[in-house]
């Protein structure tokens, strides 16, 4: 059904918009519509999450595969263990390294070597074995977001296979869910709150429940559920106020969203995609 769409991705012109099982991409030139194979040369067509890096688009795939497109060429990468299976959540890209988080861990990937280079499974003082669900690389630092908070390691200061090279963040009363960077800083979010890097508040809410942050130039947008109305909106940060973006009160459901070229496009279930302009 590919109505339902989870999340997007921007790449060599074309918003590819993906499903839980099947995707479809969209030309933004000639608004032309290429489903599943024909829209791109996959292995897999269930996936679970994709980072896009200059020219590299790579995609994670329910069943552990990673697929890599670059300048031209396809590489698959297995990053499933002897006896254990793989469920990817998401990935971020530094330099030529791919971070992925699953539940095997964080696990290192060479982009120019295609191969799986390290896992790290231990983080914190106490040798905590933790389960990473995002990691951001901002600042020389490798940041991931774990159900025990934030640990971040900085590139060139030890080993991160040493679990003591990696150092908690917390805010009393929050629990940290996410990261976003602006103008050459950054900030943390909880469901209710936002962040400086320097753990000074920003910004709360008691009506809303903050669900994802993504920052295109200067624009902070934030989706968020409406805790009286029990619906999802998107809106904007500005000037440390959270303003609702008008059509978001139209939409029955919002997944994901992304901006290109000054547009913002979104994704959710039954109306596929919607392009606010």
């Amino acid at each position: 059904n590919l109505k339902n769409i989870n999340f997007l991705s921007y790449f060599n012109d074309k918003l590819f918009c993906f499903a839980p099982s099947g995707f479809y991409s969209l030309d933004l030139n000639d608004n032309s519509i290429s489903k599943n194979f024909s829209s791109l040369n996959v292995k897999n067509l269930s996936f679970t999450s994709s980072i896009i890096a200059g020219n590299t688009l790579v995609l994670a795939s329910k069943n552990g595969e990673i697929e890599i497109f670059s300048n031209g060429e396809k590489f698959i990468i297995d990053l499933n263990s002897p006896g254990e299976n793989i469920l990817i959540y998401s990935m971020s890209i530094y330099d030529k390294t791919l971070f992925v988080s699953s539940n095997l861990g964080l696990i290192n990937v060479s982009l120019e070597l295609n191969i799986v280079k390290e896992k790290y499974h231990y983080f914190g003082e106490k040798r905590e074995k933790l389960i990473p669900k995002k990691s951001y690389v901002i600042d020389n630092k490798l940041f991931i977001i774990t159900e025990n908070g934030i640990y971040y390691y900085e590139f060139g200061n030890g080993n991160p296979l040493d679990f003591n090279y990696w150092k908690k963040i917390s805010i009393e009363s929050h629990k940290l869910i996410g990261i976003y960077s602006l103008n050459d800083s950054y900030y943390f979010y909880s469901d209710n709150s936002v962040f400086s890097k320097d753990l000074e508040s920003v910004f709360t809410t008691s009506e809303n429940k903050l669900i994802n942050i993504k920052t295109y130039g200067n624009n902070i947008y934030v989706l968020y559920e409406e805790l009286q109305a029990d619906k999802m909106k998107i809106g904007v940060l500005v000037n440390n106020k959270l303003l609702t973006l008008d059509f978001s009160e139209n939409l029955t459901s919002i997944n994901d969203f992304i901006e290109v070229k000054g547009h913002l496009w979104i994704a959710g279930n039954e109306y596929s995609i919607y392009n606010s302009s």
